[in-house]
């Protein structure tokens, strides 16, 4: 499980969520699921794949139109203090993608 906050300027949290998952011993994947606190838009349930350039997820998120808009996570500089995170959108069926946010996480304590 993972929290996640965005903070502004002033330390107000403009954004936050949690994403819970679990490993298949069957498909050996992860499925998981983000659940938005603060979030315009919901994605559906996701799997996630690990290769030597890092975690690779492919999901579909719900803008509030209704209408799916495919999207890329991807998780790489992986270790013990913490990760780079990045979202990745296709916009109108374009096929190009482009990078929207990065996060650089690092783990804290309990």
């Amino acid at each position: 499980m993972d929290d996640f906050s965005l903070l502004d300027a002033q330390g107000k949290v403009t954004y936050a969520g949690r994403t819970l998952r679990t490993y298949s011993l069957q498909d050996k994947r992860w499925h998981q699921v983000f659940l938005p606190v603060q979030m315009n838009a919901t994605l559906n349930p996701f799997t996630a794949h690990r290769d030597k350039d890092g975690v690779h997820l492919k999901v579909e998120q719900r803008l509030p139109s209704g209408e799916l808009q495919p999207a890329r996570f991807r998780f790489s500089q992986i270790s013990d203090k913490g990760f780079v995170w990045e979202s990745s959108k296709q916009l109108d069926g374009s096929g190009n993608w482009y990078v929207d946010m990065r996060i650089r996480a690092t783990r804290g304590g309990e």
